[in-house]
């Protein structure tokens, strides 16, 4: 056998249950060039919060940001994923949707009733 050559198999060491002193943040697992940035900016630039705000009545508990859930949609539907269910569970396993919406959870309900009451006739 040749000099620096094994026959020893090694791995790299894995452990799930491996404690993190500080989580990472979203923000560091998206790239800064993802495509998912630039649907965030762009529906940024658009200032679409008053559209919103002018078609939507004050009081009742607290709402997700249509903003966000905009953003969501447009970034779903461009990759192929149309089912709310679907966005649903993108919201809840996917990082980059996870990165959208900050962490925030919107069940299938939320963004179909969205989809079918904010963004119709638009």
């Amino acid at each position: 056998m040749s000099r620096g050559v094994s026959d020893k198999i090694t791995y790299k060491p894995y452990n799930q249950g491996e404690q993190w002193l500080l989580p990472p943040s979203l923000d560091e697992l998206v790239p800064q060039n993802h495509f998912v940035r630039i649907v965030s900016k762009t529906v940024d630039e658009l200032e679409i919060d008053e559209v919103f705000a002018r078609n939507t009545k004050g009081g009742g508990a607290s709402r997700y940001n249509p903003v966000m859930l905009l953003k969501v949609l447009i970034y779903c539907y461009m990759t192929g994923i149309y089912s709310s269910r679907q966005i649903a569970k993108q919201c809840r396993e996917n990082v980059n949707v996870m990165w959208l919406t900050g962490f925030q959870k919107p069940d299938f309900r939320t963004i179909n009733t969205f989809r079918s009451e904010k963004l119709r006739g638009s």
